[in-house]
């Protein structure tokens, strides 16, 4: 699959992106434990994340393994207790401030993930915000 990524065309990538967006657009919100059974959800920031690194294309390899570990991002929010970093920074331009949290997730012996949670200001929602392997 990772070299499948590599070698698609322009047209193919094109439609692997709206296929693994439309996928994306059907995730629904979920509740997580290990932040107080607060909602998380995915919108926007968290597809534009995978596929972007501050506005820069990643590289099409590393947007295959993302969306193959989206797949268990629900699961892990729903079975985790406990984040294991929280983390406030302020962020852009007006300085409005961001939470993160950090719950990492082992999926079997070979494959632990980290998934990363983000709330931007008092008032956001939260939402998710990147998945990698570990």
């Amino acid at each position: 699959m990772i070299l499948y990524g590599c070698l698609m065309s322009i047209k193919d990538w094109k439609e692997y992106l709206k296929f693994e967006k439309d996928k994306y657009k059907k995730l629904k919100c979920t509740k997580c434990p290990a932040i107080g059974y607060n909602e998380v959800h995915f919108n926007h920031y968290g597809f534009d994340h995978i596929v972007y690194k501050n506005g820069i294309p990643r590289p099409r390899y590393e947007v295959v393994n993302r969306f193959m570990f989206l797949s268990h991002v629900p699961k892990a929010l729903k079975t985790k207790n406990s984040a294991n970093k929280e983390e406030k920074r302020d962020e852009g331009i007006f300085s409005k401030h961001a939470y993160f949290w950090t719950i990492r997730f082992s999926v079997n012996r070979h494959l632990h993930l980290r998934i990363i949670l983000r709330k931007l200001g008092d008032n956001g929602r939260i939402h998710f915000f990147s998945v990698m392997d570990e």
